[in-house]
């Protein structure tokens, strides 16, 4: 929803450490048996990446339900534009085997924003036009139609 710098919003850093962060298991909830002896025990889950994509999509939950209650969470997310490092979520066992020219790092190229509310609204996309695009104007999608600037719907 915002761009990095423009502040007020949730960090898109801060949402991947919350994804990637290590959970207790404890052993009063029973979650975790050792394979071997069969007993519970407290352990440890986590999840890390082990391979990159060339083309990362990330998708936020951007609403919430429950069996009484829905609504659309519209807390901003700042992003930056330049330099999503994801290094720090990469396996250590995965870097090791990976070749020196490895990345971890993206930018931005697009970003798909919801107006409205839970009952209804339109998705707007906001591309980012390479160097190589005849005008170098941002385009921007609303309903299928292509619109020229951020003005422009």
């Amino acid at each position: 929803r915002g761009m990095s710098g423009e502040g007020g919003g949730l960090k898109l850093e801060s949402c991947l450490r919350e994804y990637f962060k290590e959970e207790t298991l404890g052993v009063e909830e029973h979650f975790w048996m050792c394979p071997k002896c069969k007993d519970v025990r407290e352990g440890m889950k986590a999840t890390k990446l082990w391979k990159c994509p060339d083309l990362l999509i990330i998708h936020l939950k951007r609403f919430n339900a429950s069996s009484r209650w829905k609504s659309k969470i519209r807390r901003k997310v700042d992003f930056p534009l330049v330099g999503l490092d994801l290094s720090p979520f990469i396996h250590p066992s995965a870097k090791e085997g990976a070749g020196p020219d490895a990345c971890y790092t993206y930018d931005c190229c697009g970003v798909i924003n919801h107006l409205g509310g839970i009952s209804g609204g339109h998705y707007v996309a906001h591309v980012k036009v390479t160097e190589c695009s005849e005008d170098g104007k941002e385009n921007v999608f609303v309903d299928g139609m292509l619109g020229e600037g951020a003005g422009s719907w």
